[in-house]
């Protein structure tokens, strides 16, 4: 039932109504906590495998890499830096004309990728198996 109390409206709630809230609260609530954890899912189990024009480069297991170190790759073009740590991967400096390669960003999930096709030096992230 509705009740006019100035400019406010209030609802009274009857005793159905306040079960049927707090089973919608409790439900929210177990869906938030236990789908809200697999977002948060660590993948410290993350190899970094890196193609050049030589060849394939690695494994880099970014475990392994407490603090943010820069490993080098040559390519036709000059020298490709990635910046490698434990929380992700990006490509630091390049000698490409255009530095798009630069411009991706942090990859942090398996399958994201860094390339740079001026140079040829494409940078992956696998799960390990």
């Amino acid at each position: 039932m509705w009740c006019e109390k100035g400019l406010w409206l209030v609802f009274k709630l009857r005793k159905g109504d306040r079960l049927v809230i707090g089973l919608v609260l409790l439900v929210s609530a177990f869906l938030l906590i236990s789908l809200g954890g697999r977002r948060k899912t660590s993948y410290h189990g993350l190899i970094l495998k890196v193609k050049t024009a030589d060849g394939e480069q690695g494994p880099y297991y970014l475990a392994s890499f407490k603090e943010p170190t820069k490993l080098q790759f040559k390519g036709p073009v000059g020298t490709s830096v990635l910046e490698v740590s434990a929380s992700g991967v990006r490509m630091l400096q390049s000698d490409c004309p255009d530095k798009v390669c630069i411009h991706m960003g942090t990859i942090s999930k398996p399958g994201e990728m860094i390339i740079c096709l001026p140079n040829m030096v494409f940078a992956r992230l696998v799960e390990n198996e």
